[in-house]
């Protein structure tokens, strides 16, 4: 009986120790870990819409991080380029701004908050970093999905990672240490519900905007990994981002506490659609292939350019 016990405590130890030493940025795939892709997709006017008058979540979290002192109706990128000078001028204040929503909702989001700016990185790391753990990801992203485009009545919960979701936005758009990236990238959104409907709104020729943050990789192995098997009910969008544009896929790889080459597209991407559905089958997993283009917000042209342009006539 001695040794039994024995036995187990040293199995117990052993355990203990591989989970101990497991690499921090292991590969995962889809059913060893919870960021499974969405599909939930807006069209290019309500795109415009939230240019105008932002969406509520965002809206919420501009008004925290400015204390009240901007207003996104008077232009949505506007305010969060304020958001982000902001950041960048006193990131203590801004670090505890979004702490105090996540310590009354996401327990586990504020404790990586203060452990990540504390041993590691800056606050735009920290964020970033935090995007791609377990403990907030679905949720924002399912209240990002669920406005009707601009709108939203938002619960405590959500009221609690606004702050959070806006620095992140802005940090991503605006962040000079995440460039652009400009190759192929791919998106697998497993296990649609109803896949049917879902590839309706994929039609030719016409422009999808994806109101939550959205990941991709540049490796179609690691994307693969999302398929879900024994079904037909997933889609992988093959993404062209060789074009100009605002909300370029950003690398977050070595942020990232997964190794999957991830590159994230900030909330509000929008993409040409440049190819009909197409049923195929890799490693075993059927999907449906859809081939994207990049579209989105370009930079505007300075006020130089412009006399220039009059000038010539």
């Amino acid at each position: 009986m001695k040794f039994k016990v024995h036995c187990i405590c040293l199995l117990t130890f052993f355990l203990a120790e591989m989970v101990l030493t497991f690499p921090a940025n292991h590969s995962s795939i889809r059913h060893q870990h919870g960021r499974q892709k969405r599909a939930v997709v807006e069209n290019s006017k309500c795109k415009k819409d939230i240019e105008k008058k932002g969406m509520a979540l965002f809206n919420y979290g501009i008004d925290q991080l400015t204390m009240g002192a901007e207003k996104p109706n008077m232009g949505f990128l506007k305010s969060l380029k304020n958001v982000y000078d902001i950041l960048q001028t006193d990131r203590n204040a801004t670090k505890w701004i979004i702490a105090e929503g996540l310590q009354r909702s996401f327990h586990e989001s504020h404790s990586s908050l203060l452990e990540i700016t504390k041993n590691e990185c800056m606050l735009e790391c920290a964020l970033v970093r935090m995007y791609t753990e377990e403990h907030i990801y679905k949720k924002m992203n399912a209240a990002l999905a669920n406005h009707t485009c601009t709108d939203k009545t938002l619960t405590q919960a959500d009221k609690d990672k606004a702050a959070y979701a806006t620095a992140l936005l802005a940090t991503l758009l605006y962040w000079e240490n995440l460039p652009g990236y400009s190759e192929v990238t791919y998106r697998m959104i497993g296990g649609v519900p109803n896949i049917k409907e879902a590839l309706k709104k994929y039609k030719l020729r016409s422009s999808v905007v994806f109101p939550a943050f959205s990941s991709s990789s540049n490796k179609l192995k690691a994307s693969m990994n999302f398929a879900e098997g024994g079904t037909d009910a997933n889609i992988l969008l093959v993404i062209d981002n060789s074009q100009p544009s605002f909300w370029k896929p950003k690398g977050i790889a070595k942020f990232s506490i997964y190794d999957e080459s991830e590159f994230l597209y900030p909330s509000l991407a929008e993409f040409r659609v440049m190819s009909e559905a197409e049923k195929k089958q890799r490693d075993g997993k059927y999907f449906y292939e859809i081939q994207l283009q990049l579209d989105g917000k370009k930079f505007k042209k300075t006020l130089l350019q412009k006399i220039r342009r009059v000038c010539k006539f």
